[in-house]
């Protein structure tokens, strides 16, 4: 009876110690990966390409040769303004691990896509910078650690949301050639995301 009492103990504090870790033995980020791998989370899988800068992700139900753009302009002030307003609202106060110090020169999120003939995004890919080529490892790194899933819920909010776009602008994204390599992008900076949570967090208190 003893023994089952001690194994029952030790299984109990094996599984506690298992959960403190899942941040680190995650199979479904981005850290550790290698070009060409496909990252599962629950309901979505991504592929990943690395050079010595980023980390790409792409959905891999989205076929298309997103992969190969290289025309790519900033897009509009105010649809940045969204799309960063939809990365600030899925990640939580609790997931950042590191100060903006540690992110003086590195630390950002590039989002590229490109719009059909009504301005809607429709294709999407993640650009994760990574330190191995400029710090010699990926230990500061912060997006390469979030979930697919994580990810795949910011995509498909971009995806439905109705962009804000002024007319003048409307003039220029419509004479891109989104189908032969023009594409649209965002950054979104880690010290632009902690300002957000610190003021999000600030207006909870009060």
């Amino acid at each position: 009876m003893k023994y089952f009492i001690l194994l029952f103990v030790f299984m109990l504090f094996s599984s506690i110690s298992f959960s403190q870790n899942q941040g680190e033995t995650r199979s479904d980020i981005v850290k550790g990966k290698k070009s060409g791998e496909i990252i599962k989370g629950k309901n979505v899988a991504y592929r990943v390409l690395k050079d010595d800068i980023y980390y790409m992700i792409k959905n891999v139900v989205i076929q298309d040769t997103l992969w190969y753009h290289f025309d790519g302009k900033l897009a509009p002030k105010k649809m940045r303004e969204q799309i960063r307003e939809i990365v600030y609202k899925h990640i939580k106060m609790e997931d950042l691990s590191l100060s903006y110090k540690e992110f003086e020169e590195y630390g950002f999120l590039a989002i590229s896509f490109i719009l059909n003939k009504e301005l809607k995004v429709e294709k999407i890919m993640f650009f994760l910078e990574h330190g191995e080529f400029l710090r010699g490892n990926d230990e500061r790194d912060f997006w390469i650690t979030l979930s697919m899933d994580l990810y795949s819920e910011i995509e498909k909010e971009i995806m439905e949301m109705n962009p804000l776009i002024e007319e003048a602008d409307k003039e220029w994204i419509r004479e891109m050639d989104f189908t032969n390599g023009s594409f649209l992008y965002v950054k979104i900076s880690y010290k632009g995301l902690l300002e957000a949570l610190n003021a999000k967090e600030s207006e909870t208190k009060e």
